[in-house]
């Protein structure tokens, strides 16, 4: 190679190293999906608006347990429906110190993944495994998507390889994000507390705006078509092996570890029901209280038929999350089916009292054509003193997503 060639050569790997290394600068600066920052854990350094649905969540609840596990001696693990569960409520169940370790797009693949990742790295006293309808539709969610990538700490794979994923993402789309997060103002932050939980703030404040438009906006806006699917077919879940086989392995290692577990059906709104009611659901249910005892929420009750209790579809305000510790807790809440213990040797007995309850329901839906749902006068709507979010800022998108993430 003659001399020109070779200046040629090294000027090309010049420009080249130039590029990556501005590209790398850039992404760096910008941290369009957080990842850099969330390194650290720290909610304080999350001076961004955080939109969740465009970040590297998962990457944030990695690292801060890591950095600061020894600020807790309890975890629940769940998907976005667990981010209602208020930290202080929970401790009520034994007195833990409790961070709220949910991710959008829950599933039992990775909640295998973190209960290993919590046993080694946190060692807990204490796991809540609160499960929702949507995990069993699928045993794994579609890591491609950003949201869905599993971080290096849970998945065992290279975290030089992962930083190399995110130093090197298409800058435009960097920059587009980047600058599309300068002009939301500063009211509209919706990072979450270091408790982990989910800020609901603007979803209590769009309730005290107009509640029933709301209700009728985000929770029974598509109840018709759900009702005819809900009583009119049996819902496939394809992944029901794998998540059962998940859940046990989670069984056996919290028990090898000596660390509690408990079980929780997190409860769903009738509408969301007709996404996994069926006999694929019953034989979860039925095998599933062979790998351990758990609290089915997910019962035909008041609270599933209160739409006032959900301020969209999938998720449920505080208050229904606190029902749920307090059931745990032996408190009588006045609600019938509201929280049933299921054990091996009670689950036949509930499985057909439940399917008693359906049938019900059903009946009533083919005689009138419509289920009659409770009001926000009923008894089972937990939701009462919204004087508190009145002065909330609900300024911003109106789009649920953006708001409040997604299950899928």
């Amino acid at each position: 190679m003659n001399k020109t060639a070779k200046k040629w050569c090294i000027a090309f790997l010049i420009v080249m190293l130039l590029v990556l290394g501005g590209i790398a600068a850039a992404n760096v600066y910008m941290d369009p999906y957080g990842y850099f920052t969330f390194q650290s854990g720290n909610y304080d350094d999350i001076d961004f608006y955080f939109k969740e649905n465009d970040v590297y969540q998962r990457t944030l609840k990695a690292n801060h347990v890591e950095n600061y596990h020894d600020q807790y001696d309890a975890y629940i693990i769940g998907g976005s429906k667990t981010s209602s569960y208020r930290v202080e409520k929970l401790s009520e169940l034994d007195g833990y110190r409790y961070y709220n370790y949910y991710n959008l797009s829950g599933n039992c693949y990775e909640y295998e993944l973190a209960v290993r990742y919590l046993l080694k790295t946190a060692q807990p006293k204490k796991i809540i495994l609160s499960i929702s309808n949507s995990d069993l539709r699928y045993y794994q969610r579609d890591t491609s998507y950003l949201t869905n990538r599993i971080p290096a700490e849970l998945g065992g794979t290279s975290k030089l390889a992962e930083y190399w994923y995110f130093l090197f993402r298409d800058v435009v789309t960097s920059y587009d994000t980047w600058k599309s997060r300068q002009v939301k103002e500063q009211s509209s932050i919706r990072t979450t507390p270091a408790s982990g939980e989910r800020n609901l703030d603007r979803a209590y404040a769009k309730a005290v705006t107009d509640w029933d438009g709301n209700v009728q906006k985000s929770v029974t806006n598509e109840l018709f078509s759900q009702m005819a699917k809900l009583f009119g077919w049996q819902a496939s879940l394809p992944g029901t092996e794998q998540n059962l086989e998940a859940i046990r392995q989670i069984k056996a290692e919290c028990d090898a570890a000596g660390v509690e577990l408990l079980v929780i059906l997190s409860p769903s709104f009738l509408a969301e029901m007709s996404e996994y009611e069926g006999t694929d659901y019953e034989r979860f249910q039925m095998e599933l209280a062979k790998i351990t005892d758990y609290w089915d929420f997910e019962d035909y009750s008041d609270m599933t038929l209160n739409p006032y209790n959900y301020y969209n579809q999938g998720h449920f305000y505080y208050e229904l999350g606190d029902a749920v510790v307090d059931r745990i807790n032996g408190k009588d809440l006045g609600i019938e089916n509201f929280g049933v213990y299921v054990t091996r040797d009670t689950v036949m007995e509930h499985l057909s009292d439940r399917r008693e309850r359906y049938n019900a329901l059903k009946a009533e839906y083919e005689s009138k054509g419509s289920i009659t749902l409770k009001t926000k006068k009923s008894p089972s709507c937990l939701v009462k003193d919204l004087s508190l979010y009145s002065a909330v800022n609900t300024s911003g998108t109106d789009d649920e997503a953006d708001d409040f993430g997604s299950e899928g």
